[in-house]
């Protein structure tokens, strides 16, 4: 067996290409970003795919007639689906496949755009600042085209249908259980088992035309004020990109991306203003709320808070 066949039989093939199917199945994310790359690519145009996945940009660059196309992908598993793509629309004299980490390589020259869709469920959660901070100093023609321009990181208000008093239907109390549920971080995979609250909020945004550095993920604050705050009972972060003048890509409207849910106990008061504080910056995330103009304590979150609770009253309970 080679090298590269041993690399892609132990790697979780399987999970690569259900993931990779359901983007192409994403009608709204593929919509956004086809738009995007005819608006932008003619055939003096010099193509960049950084993270291609599937290969399809590149494909549809080469389409456009790009005078050059070059598609960069770290996934081994991913290698032969792009080849396979590439043979299927005859472009495979058009399209050149780099394996690797695009910080990792040496391309032979410069390129009028740079697409990459490297965007986390949090916006920056795959390195989408670091590959385009790289990308502008060493691969972008001058004058030429970075897409996304931005990535924010959004939030909103928001309440969970189901978070019954538990168990249901039986007449006793569980609220240890969902008390320390509270600290664990959710992904939103059914949309509709969620109410927005309120106008979405911008915890951080990042210019990936200009910025320096990776921004600072510590102390990501919003506001909401409600006429009725008892019916909150989570924060949901997704990202939203801004690929080319006039064209975003919400990732709440789509269902590749999955937002991450942010639970706190409900506070029982009606009209109000509630504060939310997020910490990205260490390995496990802290989230608080707290009521403006209120005596009530801020409810702060975090999966060590639930872990040390567990450990703490497992000791107490042996002695």
């Amino acid at each position: 067996m080679s090298e590269r066949a041993a690399a892609i039989s132990s790697a979780d093939w399987q999970s690569s290409l259900l993931y990779h199917r359901s983007l192409l199945g994403d009608e709204m994310r593929n919509e956004r970003l086809l738009s995007a790359v005819k608006r932008v690519v003619t055939s003096k145009t010099r193509f960049l795919d950084i993270g291609t996945g599937s290969g399809i940009w590149a494909i549809v660059a080469a389409k456009l007639d790009a005078k050059t196309v070059t598609a960069i992908e770290a996934n081994e598993t991913m290698i032969p689906v792009i080849y396979g793509h590439l043979r299927e629309n005859n472009v495979q004299d058009r399209v050149n496949v780099v394996y690797g980490r695009s910080w990792d390589v040496e391309l032979p020259h410069r390129y009028d755009v740079i697409l990459s869709e490297t965007i986390g469920n949090q916006g920056f959660d795959e390195s989408i600042v670091r590959t385009m901070i790289d990308a502008r100093k060493r691969f972008i023609a001058r004058g030429g085209v970075m897409m996304p321009r931005s990535v924010s990181l959004m939030a909103s208000l928001a309440h969970i249908k189901n978070d019954k008093k538990l168990p249901v239907n039986v007449p006793i109390s569980a609220n240890y259980l969902t008390q320390v549920c509270r600290n664990s971080i959710l992904r939103v995979t059914d949309r509709q088992q969620f109410k927005l609250l309120g106008k979405p909020a911008e915890l951080i945004s990042a210019d990936l035309t200009s910025i320096k550095s990776e921004p600072d993920f510590d102390n990501l604050t919003a506001v909401w004020k409600l006429d009725d705050i008892s019916r909150a009972n989570a924060v949901i972060t997704w990202a939203r990109a801004d690929l080319v003048d006039k064209i975003k890509l919400d990732t709440w409207e789509s269902l590749s991306w999955t937002p991450i849910v942010y639970q706190f106990e409900p506070f029982k008061v009606g009209k109000g203003q509630i504060n939310f504080e997020l910490n990205l910056g260490a390995k496990l995330h802290h989230w608080s709320v707290r009521l403006e103009s209120s005596n009530l304590p801020p409810r702060s979150y975090s999966p060590m808070f639930g872990f040390s609770k567990l450990s703490f009253d497992a000791f107490d309970h042996k002695r």
